[in-house]
């Protein structure tokens, strides 16, 4: 049944296939990849940030296999189910927290990423708003001085 299946789908999506003809293949062969792109997307965090989130999203399914598995136990308790119980909660604690602090870690990354791009030096209002922070070492004392 199911190579008779297989072959009526691969049949039927042969013949529902759009015609391209050759002219429209060489046209579209002809494409090249640009590769001086440059976006201000911050790359990193938006990775690790995504990691965190696929994280918990995994994490929640294991937390409502567990959830499912809990309710078996609740009807018919065995120590096999309790096991399984317990092991996918653990996963799923462990895959949501880990995917939240992911999360956590990819925003702060994009937020606390300042521009590294200087003001004009022309400019003395902008590179004035630019704080300046000196440390402080003395006698008994040490600390952070910042001037605006």
């Amino acid at each position: 049944m199911r190579i008779l299946l297989t072959c009526v789908l691969s049949g039927v999506l042969v013949f529902c296939s759009p015609l391209v003809s050759a002219e429209d293949l060489e046209q579209t062969a002809d494409f090249s990849i640009p590769t001086d792109v440059e976006t201000d997307l911050p790359i990193g965090p938006i990775l690790v940030g995504s990691m965190g989130a696929v994280m918990a999203v995994v994490g929640a399914g294991f937390a409502w296999q567990a959830d499912q598995e809990n309710d078996d136990y609740d009807r018919m308790p065995t120590a096999a189910l309790a096991d399984d119980v317990e092991q996918h909660a653990l996963v799923a604690n462990v895959l949501m927290f880990s995917g939240g602090a992911l999360i956590l870690g990819g925003l702060a990354w994009w937020l606390f990423t300042g521009d590294d791009e200087e003001p004009p030096a022309d400019d003395p209002v902008a590179s004035a708003r630019q704080p300046e922070w000196r440390p402080l070492l003395g006698p008994g004392q040490a600390g952070v001085v910042v001037t605006f």
